[in-house]
């Protein structure tokens, strides 16, 4: 935690130090979280911070339903993609192509891994979260069939 907070500050204050020479070297300390990124996307050392902290809180907050384990780091994964996709912020082009080809093979092993050992999930949660999305799609179609009718009407 204390390494999660101290990226966090140095990404925050990131502009302002860069604009003094004087405080450059505090900024070559953590020249890790910076260097490998376009300067529009500088503070996606700490998004990979996150994704990495996430990821390995998963097991532990859920220990007893692989199956909720299998659904949470799918949409850890698809969702960092996501941004990844997005934002582009590897300097090197190939870098970011790579990036959404090893995520894409990661959700295929992720999902394969648990067919392929016969686990029993509890179906409830499942369930839950499936009666979820489904909600949070069909709402996100009425929001935006609503903005569209609210467009037309006030042009």
């Amino acid at each position: 935690v204390p390494f999660l907070t101290n990226a966090i500050w140095i990404t925050w204050k990131y502009s302002h130090r860069i604009a003094f020479e004087s405080r450059r070297n505090i900024l070559q300390k953590y020249r890790f979280l910076f260097f490998r990124f376009h300067p529009h996307a500088y503070f996606y050392g700490l998004v990979l911070v996150l994704r990495s902290l996430l990821f390995c809180l998963v097991p532990v907050c859920i220990r007893n339903d692989p199956g909720l384990q299998v659904v949470a780091l799918s949409f850890l994964i698809m969702s960092f993609s996501q941004i990844q996709c997005v934002l582009r912020p590897w300097r090197a082009d190939i870098c970011n192509t790579l990036d959404a080809i090893f995520n894409l093979f990661l959700m295929v092993l992720l999902i394969c891994a648990p067919l392929a050992s016969g686990f029993e999930a509890d179906q409830r949660p499942l369930q839950v979260l499936g009666l979820v999305a489904v909600c949070s799609i069909l709402g996100l179609g009425l929001a935006v069939l609503l903005n569209i009718v609210y467009r037309l009407v006030m042009t």
